[in-house]
């Protein structure tokens, strides 16, 4: 794993929900989830309904998502979702 950061902002219409660095993150896209670190190549897509990891190395956050859409630029991932706000934990863990 690399030891550079990827810089991570999580939106809904309403607030910023979350903006900070993380190791990596895992995001729920509409086919799947999908891993991030930084150098992910760049790339939009659409989001499903799930839950957004996000890894500081020795510690995680979580954050439920509804439907939206997410870009990444290799040094930063930005989501917008129609609905998000911090959980306690990933569901099924």
């Amino acid at each position: 794993m690399s030891d550079k950061k990827i810089k991570i902002q999580i939106a809904d219409p309403g607030k910023l929900v979350y903006m900070g660095e993380a190791a990596s993150v895992i995001l729920p896209a509409h086919d799947g989830e999908m891993g991030v670190l930084h150098g992910h190549i760049p790339m939009i897509g659409l989001m499903g309904a799930g839950t957004v990891d996000v890894n500081y190395g020795t510690t995680r956050e979580y954050f439920a998502v509804r439907s939206g859409q997410f870009e990444i630029t290799g040094e930063a991932v930005k989501i917008l979702a129609e609905e998000a706000g911090p959980v306690a934990s990933k569901p099924g863990k």
